[in-house]
């Protein structure tokens, strides 16, 4: 059917070209809760992270916005998306080789990462978001 390989099409393309940021704003706007959603679970990470005395380089809450900027890979990375953008300089000498890795950066790195979804499940039960959180 032409209408099907259309439609698979500009997903695609959307997919490739703005890592589908025309599907998100389609769903955005069938689904308006959506954006709270997204808010909650980011700030989820945002508190994690400021308690956890790791530094918040920005947070952006649309696919549109993270491909304008480039902490969060801009258009030269293949998926972007909302995220939180911090830095944890233990943890960044750690992986580097220049300290050992330790426990205590895994767990903070674990629990800032969790943190996103800990948020959704506290206001909503469940969580839809963080499979893509690393």
């Amino acid at each position: 059917n032409l209408l099907v390989s259309v439609t698979i099409v500009l997903a695609l393309m959307d997919q490739i070209l703005v890592s589908g940021a025309v599907f998100e704003t389609g769903l955005r706007m069938v689904n308006p809760s959506l954006t709270t959603r997204i808010t909650k679970h980011e700030a989820g990470h945002f508190l994690c992270a400021y308690l956890l005395g790791c530094p918040v380089e920005g947070v952006v809450l649309s696919t549109w916005a993270a491909l304008s900027d480039n902490r969060f890979g801009g258009r030269s990375t293949a998926a972007v998306s909302a995220g939180t953008s911090y830095y944890d300089i233990d943890l960044s000498e750690q992986i580097s080789g220049a300290k050992p890795l330790t426990r205590e950066s895994i767990d903070r790195y674990s629990i800032i990462v969790m943190g996103g979804i800990a948020a959704e499940a506290l206001e909503y039960g469940r969580s839809e978001g963080g499979a893509g959180d690393e």
